[in-house]
């Protein structure tokens, strides 16, 4: 398959099937679990989604906020596919302190594998 036939695709899937694809693509990358000289740095690849809104008179945007993406898993039995949504689904995780999103309320943490319950 051909990068232009790999992108239209991807580009049909439901948004939680596209973030199963990519979180099991950026799982098997090279780059994830880099850990630097002396264990001075470590790396994950993960899905990120950037949001930003108006401020409270409707006029400027605020400045983008980004989210990790979590990925449900084949047998999330609460996935909510609102289709051309994004991840609605929101927490913080206890023990990474990163926001997390998500298409189901169940999910991981991309970075330290916690189990989430995000509302």
């Amino acid at each position: 398959m051909n990068h232009d036939a790999v992108a239209e695709f991807l580009g049909r899937c439901p948004g939680h099937v596209l973030n199963q694809i990519l979180h099991r693509a950026l799982a098997a990358r090279p780059e994830n679990g880099y850990v630097g000289p002396g264990d001075s740095v470590e790396l994950r690849m993960v899905l990120v989604q950037a949001s930003r809104v108006r401020d409270g008179s409707g006029g400027a945007w605020e400045p983008w906020e980004l989210a990790v993406v979590a990925d449900a898993g084949d047998d999330a039995g609460d996935l909510v596919d609102r289709p051309g949504e994004p991840c609605l689904e929101e927490g913080t995780c206890p023990r990474c302190q990163v926001v997390v999103v998500s298409h189901a309320r169940e999910a991981h943490c991309p970075l330290c594998r916690q189990p989430l319950n995000l509302a």
